[in-house]
């Protein structure tokens, strides 16, 4: 069944890239975990599957739908890590505002690392679509598994949720 899932998304156009590998970001002031305001590392995603969810704010009805099923996921921390990160330069809210709201999410959800990208930084290393919401799925490698780039359907959250299981 997962060969068949990954031979539609493959004929699909879903990866982003040729070498389908994904581009290391670290220490970049521009984009930061929600928790300790530390630079994100992508390098720490190596070692376990990873489901990453790049979003504008803007686009909160979509998120939430996503934040509800990562949530419902039941595969361990150790072998999936779910990642959420706020593109705040996608949206006219005030960064403070922002801030609060994901602070509040990551309390009552610290399965999620939630990370904030001031400046786009993914939107031009990862060549993420701008002003939506991306969703990825790497493995252990950071090799790209599964990429949508905005216009995120039900049926996209479905095939990612039951790839990532």
């Amino acid at each position: 069944m997962k060969r068949l899932i990954m031979l539609l998304i493959i004929s699909t156009g879903l990866y982003s890239n040729s070498s389908f590998l994904l581009k290391e970001i670290y220490n970049d002031e521009n984009i930061k975990y929600i928790s300790n305001n530390n630079p994100f590392d992508s390098r720490t995603l190596s070692g376990k599957n990873n489901l990453i969810v790049y979003a504008d704010p803007d686009k909160k009805r979509d998120t939430e739908k996503l934040i509800d099923k990562l949530i419902q996921i039941n595969v361990p921390e150790s072998k999936l890590g779910k990642i959420f990160i706020i593109n705040l330069a996608a949206t006219w809210l005030p960064n403070i505002i922002i801030n609060s709201k994901i602070k509040s999410k990551q309390e009552s959800n610290p399965e999620i690392i939630f990370v904030k990208d001031y400046q786009k930084v993914l939107v031009k290393e990862w060549k993420l679509k701008d002003d939506e919401v991306n969703i990825m799925l790497l493995d252990e490698n950071l090799k790209i598994l599964f990429l949508k780039k905005g216009n995120i359907k039900d049926k996209d959250i479905s095939a990612v949720i039951k790839i990532a299981k």
